[in-house]
């Protein structure tokens, strides 16, 4: 199917904001979850042995990527009631979103979870000014982004060509 090619940098500006503790960037974590996003979809039949953990504040995104992430996948119905029960290997990629700094116990030399502290830059929940304004204007036009075909098409086409070849999803930073 064609699409007309359109700018997705606001998954960009979310992804880095969600990766943005205390508003302190952090690219090397930026970088990992958006090569780790475009490897489901670049292997997906690959074990990552990871689990991202996302935990901050109400409204930093973290839902709004749940939703991106669906889109992008498509919702469909592994096996319909009364169907022949199917075994096949588990390639999930699990994610935890949550609210709460105690949302998983994870041991100090656990190598599974991969943490990551969202920023609170494009929290809504805030006085009325100019900054509130323009927080308010990004997640209307993402949400409005979500339901465009192209939007969706062209977020997909640039994961699928990110350069992973350096990539080690194993090996997040520290």
């Amino acid at each position: 199917k064609t699409f007309n090619r359109v700018k997705t940098k606001n998954f960009d500006e979310m992804i880095s904001n969600l990766c943005n503790e205390y508003n302190r960037a952090d690219k090397p974590m930026t970088d990992y979850l958006m090569n780790y996003i475009a490897h489901i979809f670049q292997y997906p039949n690959k074990r990552t042995e990871k689990i991202i953990v996302l935990k901050g504040w109400t409204g930093t995104g973290k839902d709004t990527l749940y939703r991106t992430l669906q889109r992008l996948a498509g919702v469909n119905k592994v096996n319909n009631k009364h169907d022949k029960v199917m075994e096949q290997n588990n390639y999930v990629r699990p994610f935890v979103f949550s609210n709460s700094d105690n949302c998983v116990n994870i041991q100090h030399h656990d190598r599974r979870m991969v943490v990551i502290k969202t920023g609170f830059e494009l929290v809504s929940n805030i006085k009325a000014g100019k900054k509130k304004d323009r927080i308010l204007k990004f997640w209307k036009t993402y949400y409005s982004n979500l339901e465009n075909k192209d939007w969706v098409a062209s977020l997909y086409h640039n994961l699928m060509e990110r350069d992973l070849s350096d990539f080690n999803p194993k090996t997040p930073p520290e």
